[in-house]
């Protein structure tokens, strides 16, 4: 099993050790993967990322612990070739020491804090927000963090997600008055998107026409203007004045 370290992800992996050990599967061993170690010790950002990752770690589940263990460090560069690849597994702090920095810009651009993004929102009063990005960037935090802030304001808002792997409910923890979460299911509204395109093409189409239909709806773009259409309804559906 591979996993971050993160509560969230340490939880759900946690639940997926136990579902394996009843099935009958228990040689199990754990990869933690990705943890960040920050290079430079006056960076309150990078400190505060790797403090996380430690305090994570430090509240693995029981069940996890008992696991043997392999930690693979967070690398900021390309894992192309043998030797990376022998690099990538090992000895944590020796990799650590063979990981290449670049010097760090004398001046950063000043970016808006979270707060002061969340605050910006909220002067419009409603709106839509969609937060996106490769798997583990952390949109499914970002998403959290921005739709509990808003809600905190007192305004109504609805966090919905289409990844099957973006726990929402987990990461906020608790109910939050204001708050609405959902999760559009891919597969369950691409079979409803199939089935009523062909329903209503039925009564216009021949059998040919059908079986031609059938078999453009199984194309994987049928998926993604499945969600579209999922995605409508629940901006569609909302209060004019909610998130």
């Amino acid at each position: 099993m591979v996993t971050r370290p993160e509560r969230t992800a340490l939880k759900e992996t946690e639940r997926t050790s136990a579902e394996l050990e009843s099935l009958g599967l228990q040689n199990q061993f754990l990869v933690v993967n990705g943890v960040f170690h920050a290079s430079r010790r006056d960076d309150p950002v990078a400190l505060a990322l790797e403090r996380k990752g430690q305090h994570a770690l430090e509240a693995m589940p029981e069940r996890l612990r008992t696991l043997p263990r392999t930690t693979v460090l967070l690398r900021g560069h390309n894992i192309v070739g043998i030797a990376a690849l022998r690099e990538l597994l090992s000895e944590p702090a020796r990799a650590a020491a063979s990981v290449p920095t670049r010097p760090a810009p004398d001046h950063l651009p000043a970016l808006p804090s979270l707060t002061e993004l969340v605050d910006e929102f909220a002067t419009l009063r409603n709106g839509l927000i969609m937060v996106m990005g490769k798997g583990g960037v952390g949109k499914t935090t970002i998403a959290a963090a921005i739709a509990t802030g808003l809600a905190a304001r007192g305004l109504p808002v609805h966090l919905t997600t289409t990844d099957p792997a973006a726990h929402v409910a987990t990461t906020l923890e608790s109910e939050v008055p204001e708050l609405k979460v959902s999760r559009i299911d891919p597969k369950a509204e691409t079979q409803a998107y199939r089935q009523h395109a062909m329903a209503t093409a039925e009564k216009r189409l021949d059998a040919q026409g059908l079986a031609l239909l059938e078999e453009d709806l199984r194309s994987p773009c049928t998926e993604e203007i499945a969600v579209f259409h999922a995605f409508s309804r629940i901006v569609s559906g909302r209060s004019t004045k909610s998130w």
